[in-house]
């Protein structure tokens, strides 16, 4: 039981940080390109 917690929270965790890695790629690559924070943001949501 204490096992399976651990593997969820680590999960989890990963999960966050793989999620906040892939928007900061996302919009650096959007602002390179040139667009603003807008357009961004709702490529990002969409």
């Amino acid at each position: 039981m204490i096992a399976a917690t651990v593997w969820f929270v680590l999960g989890l965790v990963l999960l966050a940080l793989g999620g906040d890695a892939i928007v900061r790629a996302a919009s650096g690559l959007a602002q390179r390109f040139g667009a603003s924070p807008f357009v961004a943001g709702l490529l990002l949501v969409a």
